[in-house]
């Protein structure tokens, strides 16, 4: 078994952090949700649309 030690983050570990939750699955989707936000999509209780 792999030992493991927990210590407090510091602001040198912002980019793994960021990296770890921006690379799996759920991380995308939120990403995914922001593109298409920036392209004038609007989230809707039907998911997202867009005025033609």
């Amino acid at each position: 078994m792999t030992d493991v030690t927990y210590r407090e983050a510091v602001r040198a570990d912002l980019p793994a952090v960021i990296a770890l939750l921006a690379d799996d699955v759920l991380g995308r989707a939120r990403e995914a949700h922001r593109f298409y936000l920036g392209l004038g999509f609007v989230a809707s209780h039907e998911g997202m649309k867009l005025a033609l």
